[in-house]
């Protein structure tokens, strides 16, 4: 786990980052976030859990972590499938927060990469609002480097566009 808390105009924001790499492991996990989030004090508000949970929300092998999330008072932010194969989908890359009114959008692209999506959001700290979307694509070309452009647009990035390299950008949006 990776548990760190910033400051953003006067308000802490706490994240917890997980990976659980394998089903199997999933009680072990389970029990040590939900002793982070106690022993840190992270389970009051304002806080946001994600990773790779390999416990799929939307079936019955995601039972035991919706289960911890709800008696904690988390929601997930993103209900798409972030395991896409030819036989299956799954939802086992998360987000959960118990401030959603601190959400202003989550996203999910593919990863070029991994049979995994991207699951990334931003955070409005002054209206709440929460809205999502979801690009699917395997190969980038020009059409679907024009596409995320577009749906990534109202996202708040613009920090973004005083970065001529691409690799200072890639590093600006890993901070």
């Amino acid at each position: 786990f990776i548990l760190f808390s910033i400051l953003i105009n006067n308000k802490k924001v706490n994240f917890i980052y997980g990976y659980n790499p394998k089903f199997e492991y999933s009680v072990k996990f389970n029990d040590k976030l939900n002793t982070l989030l106690v022993e840190k004090n992270f389970n009051k508000n304002n806080t946001f859990i994600l990773g790779d949970f390999n416990q799929d929300i939307s079936s019955k092998n995601g039972r035991k972590l919706r289960s911890l999330m709800k008696t904690i008072n988390f929601k997930s932010i993103f209900s798409e499938p972030t395991r896409v194969t030819s036989s299956t989908e799954t939802s086992i890359d998360n987000i959960f927060t118990n401030t959603i009114s601190l959400v202003d959008q989550v996203c999910s692209v593919d990863c070029p990469f991994s049979g995994h999506k991207f699951v990334f959001g931003s955070l409005n700290l002054n209206s709440p609002k929460s809205e999502s979307c979801v690009i699917f694509f395997f190969f980038l070309d020009g059409k679907k480097l024009e596409l995320i452009t577009h749906k990534l647009s109202p996202m708040l990035f613009a920090f973004l566009d005083s970065i001529s390299d691409v690799n200072d950008r890639w590093a600006g949006l890993q901070k």
